[in-house]
């Protein structure tokens, strides 16, 4: 349970890895020992962790189930633990949104942070294989989303066009109505 020397995204991605090891099988066991384990990361005095996060993992600490211990929030905590997630589950997407859930939920209840998390996930399963291109993966993600995940799906589609179109991640941050489409995601 030690004390990794990195960023609140590798402890995090660490301690995932540590309870899938713990309950590759069973999301609701794996989210336990997530649950736990993020507690003893807290312990650490933890540099750069999110409000949401925090709150979560305080209310882990006072009793709450792992079910219950999530709070409305889009954050990005979710997404920094789960591509591990989709390296280990891309290959069956229903089985990956499982876990994703578990994840995301335990920390963050908020459709729009499950959705940023399956989108790094699903990507990590892309990047694993190295055979499908942006505009590919912008189309599984549309699909495997829904109209729910429409707002995320248009962000990655202009993602996707910046690129094809060699602008930079400036230019697309910068261009006109991002910067409110990003916070509206958070």
């Amino acid at each position: 349970f030690g004390h990794v020397r990195g960023s609140d995204d590798t402890d995090h991605t660490c301690r995932l890895g540590q309870a899938l090891l713990r309950s590759p099988s069973e999301p609701e066991r794996f989210a336990r020992s997530l649950a736990w384990r993020l507690r003893c990361w807290l312990l650490g005095l933890p540099a750069g962790i999110g409000r949401a996060t925090l709150r979560s993992i305080v209310k882990l600490w006072l009793g709450f189930p792992p079910t219950r211990s999530g709070v409305f929030s889009a954050g990005n905590g979710p997404a920094m633990r789960s591509a591990l997630l989709g390296v280990c589950f891309g290959h069956d997407l229903a089985t990956l949104r499982e876990w994703v859930r578990a994840s995301t939920r335990l920390t963050h209840t908020d459709p729009k942070a499950e959705h940023g998390a399956f989108a790094v996930a699903l990507a990590a399963h892309q990047a694993t294989r190295g055979d499908v291109s942006p505009s590919a993966y912008e189309e599984m993600l549309r699909r495997e989303l829904g109209p729910e995940g429409k707002e995320l799906a248009d962000l990655v589609r202009k993602a996707v066009t910046t690129a094809a179109a060699g602008e930079s991640t400036a230019m697309f941050a910068d261009s006109p109505g991002q910067l409110i489409a990003l916070r509206a995601l958070m």
